[in-house]
């Protein structure tokens, strides 16, 4: 795979809630679990418009039957 840097992740307690501490060589940043899903989504949708060459709407990326 390409675009694939070495991280080290961690899992840290920030507001009573897991928080996902990712080190890489610009430094430590701590992000929650749904801000990991949005990012993925978001590159989800940008490697399926790349693709199709056109523009994907969310639904259209995604969707799990019975999640909330």
């Amino acid at each position: 795979m390409h675009n694939q840097l070495p991280i080290v992740l961690q899992v840290k307690e920030k507001n009573s809630k897991p928080h996902i501490e990712v080190t890489t060589s610009q430094g430590e940043k701590l992000f929650a679990p749904e801000e990991i899903s949005a990012m993925v989504l978001g590159k989800m949708k940008e490697t399926a418009e790349a693709y199709l060459g056109k523009k994907v709407i969310p639904e259209q990326i995604l969707h799990i039957s019975g999640f909330e």
